[in-house]
């Protein structure tokens, strides 16, 4: 099987390895050669050969397998600023650099917050100047579940968190507070299937 990890701290840390290969549980080819490089977007690829037949559909021959990430960017930053890097600690990711690292990765992405940052019991604020990247290539997640984050607009000026374009399916915008907006939450025609809050407590936004 095919395994990766990734550290965003210079190799202090690690995460727990995951699967690339899908069929890791019920394979029995040989799954071996990994190579890694970039698409010229800033996203990794991984590519393997197998001599896996994926259960007949692909022939008994050594074929060439890949995989794409699917993300998770951390906001540890209260700033709005963007430097065009969503650093982990001890760098800096604010908010509107996680968005922008999502909708560059043509896969599903999920930013999550840092608690020790953002504490659930005393929220912190992200003081907007100005909207945030639109979410406009689907499968998306933007999510405050077990943090304290206050989104705030300030002026009312401007719509804060806006999903938009055919593309821009499937995102989900939950556990946040979002004030001082024009809309604090704007989903445009085109984009479908998109949830905003959720089933339970901790998912439903305050907007």
């Amino acid at each position: 099987d095919i395994l990766v990890s990734r550290s965003v701290d210079t190799g202090v840390t690690w995460t727990d390895p995951a699967i690339l290969n899908t069929n890791a549980a019920s394979d029995s080819g040989d799954d071996e050669y990994p190579q890694v490089t970039t698409d010229g977007g800033g996203n990794w690829v991984a590519v393997w050969d197998s001599d896996e037949n994926l259960g007949g559909t692909i022939g008994t021959d050594k074929d060439i397998l890949y995989a794409f990430p699917d993300l998770s960017w951390t906001v540890n930053s209260t700033a709005d600023t963007d430097d065009g890097v969503c650093e982990g600690s001890p760098g800096d990711c604010t908010l509107r650099e996680a968005i922008n690292a999502a909708v560059a990765n043509l896969v599903a992405d999920t930013i999550n917050f840092d608690a020790a940052v953002f504490p659930p019991g005393t929220p912190a604020t992200l003081t907007l100047g100005s909207a945030l990247p639109t979410l406009n290539t689907g499968s998306d997640t933007v999510s405050g579940v077990g943090a304290g984050v206050i989104v705030d607009g300030v002026t009312q000026a401007f719509d804060c968190l806006v999903i938009s374009g055919e593309a821009s399916d499937g995102n989900i915008i939950k556990g946040l507070q979002v004030k001082g907006c024009l809309d604090a939450v704007l989903v445009q025609s085109g984009a479908d299937n998109n949830t905003i809050g959720g089933t339970t407590a901790a998912e439903r936004n305050v907007l």
